[in-house]
């Protein structure tokens, strides 16, 4: 199973801020935004992208044809409302839409065990929350800010952490002429599941990525295990960035409500420290560093 980078992006939640700062900075790809659909402001337009109250509404008026294979959505990307998450998405599977990227954060718990208990059983693929992304420089855009950062080039990126990271850690190294084949931002969210055999799969087969690079900001013990199992089944060198807290700014500070339940389960999935993800990964085949500077010496050595 491996991503569909058709350019047939549906936008839910359209009318929320970070949706609408989103697609500002896009003007030349706005053409891949199928539709768009509203949470909750019925009277809502965005210039250039028809906008429904329904993806059935979106079909219905022609925006998409289900019956027309060249004019599927492929994509839901999300920005609703963290309480609107659950019923966005199971408009989307029910709309047969087989690839939902969630930008949106502080989904509730219980929402998100829902999410994918559905996408499992439907064989839909679910990227993020917290700022869920996924991009090939030049190409494609969906869900990463400041896509334009991202220069071609041949090394993959998948951050766990907020997509500031990303986008810094890009910067540097255009200093160094390095650039990317694909970005994907798995979000920041320690109650994700991620499907690490999915992403490191998939960079493994492309013929445009020689080396991988994986940032990892706070992570559980559960996902920690996961990514070392899942780096010991492909072939290409894995560069490990542990996020240095004193040298690379790694959490946003945002002002969006957690409800109570959110924080509890937090505290059943606790980030490990920096020397118990080192303890866990040491025996894979990443190799791993504590300083952003050194990334680019790695990159270049492989």
């Amino acid at each position: 199973m491996n991503w569909n980078f058709s350019p047939r992006i549906l936008i839910q939640g359209i009318d929320q801020d970070c949706a609408q700062e989103y697609l500002q900075q896009f003007d030349g790809h706005r053409k891949d935004i199928v539709a768009g659909i509203t949470d909750q402001n019925l009277d809502f337009t965005f210039d250039g992208i028809p906008v429904f109250s329904l993806i059935t509404d979106a079909f219905t008026e022609g925006a998409a044809t289900p019956s027309a294979s060249e004019k599927e959505m492929t994509t839901s990307l999300i920005f609703s409302h963290p309480y609107l998450v659950l019923n966005a998405v199971y408009e989307a599977i029910t709309a047969q839409i087989k690839q939902i990227v969630i930008y949106s954060e502080s989904v509730p718990p219980l929402d998100l065990f829902k999410i994918y208990q559905k996408a499992k059983l439907k064989d839909v693929k679910i990227l993020g929350t917290s700022q869920g992304g996924i991009l090939i420089p030049e190409e494609y855009y969906c869900g990463l800010n400041y896509g334009n950062i991202f220069q071609k080039g041949n090394i993959a990126m998948i951050n766990y952490a907020d997509q500031i990271i990303a986008v810094t850690i890009a910067q540097y190294l255009q200093k160094f002429d390095l650039g990317f084949s694909k970005v994907i931002n798995v979000g920041n969210n320690l109650l994700s599941q991620i499907d690490w055999d999915l992403w490191l799969k998939m960079l493994d087969e492309d013929k445009n990525t020689e080396v991988i690079l994986i940032n990892l900001g706070e992570i559980s013990t559960k996902e920690t295990k996961n990514l070392a199992t899942s780096i010991e089944k492909i072939s290409k060198p894995v560069i490990i960035y542990l996020l240095d807290k004193n040298h690379l700014k790694s959490k946003i500070n945002n002002n969006k409500a957690k409800v109570i339940s959110d924080q509890i389960f937090n505290n059943l999935y606790t980030a490990n420290s920096s020397e118990l993800i080192k303890e866990y990964l040491q025996n894979s085949k990443g190799i791993i560093t504590e300083d952003y500077q050194a990334i680019s010496e790695l990159l270049i050595s492989q």
